[in-house]
């Protein structure tokens, strides 16, 4: 699913909405992408998502399953 989401913000005008950015974070958790988790943050924090409570809980579920506390704790400290 991580592959998709590139090739759309690559090839077409997608824009990714708090739907996509929940979707991303479970796929990214449920197959243990560290990498492409911490890259979907950081694509999260630029387009303004890091407010929606369920993007950020999502993001939050995903740095603890990786066993990255002190990310996981950080996000839920800025959540609102």
């Amino acid at each position: 699913s991580f592959s998709l989401y590139r090739d759309l913000r690559k090839e077409t005008c997608f824009a990714p909405d708090n739907f996509t950015f929940t979707t991303l974070t479970k796929s990214c958790t449920l197959s243990m992408c560290v990498h492409e988790g911490s890259q979907l943050h950081s694509q999260i924090l630029r387009s303004g998502f890091c407010a929606d409570m369920y993007v950020s809980t999502g993001v939050v579920d995903m740095y603890a399953k990786f066993g990255k506390m002190g990310f996981a704790r950080n996000v839920f400290d800025e959540m609102p």
